[in-house]
């Protein structure tokens, strides 16, 4: 994979703040982590929205089903 340049990061970086003051509290916005799909493999996609946890997937990498569609 590619470095992320300048310009990836600011972009991620600007999506994460808006998804943040948009949806509050109520959700996670997980930038550029890993989850876990059915078939074994950890994509990191730039941004995605999780039902939020208390743990805060501390002990299982979020799958399909906590992930807002």
């Amino acid at each position: 994979m590619l470095p992320i340049g300048r310009k990836h990061a600011v972009c991620v970086t600007h999506s994460t703040k808006l998804f943040e003051l948009k949806v509050g509290n109520r959700t996670i916005v997980w930038a550029q982590n890993p989850i876990s799909l059915e078939n074994n493999s950890e994509p990191q996609p730039d941004l995605v929205i999780l039902k939020l946890r208390d743990d805060f997937y501390a002990e299982a990498l979020p799958t399909p089903v906590r992930i807002f569609h």
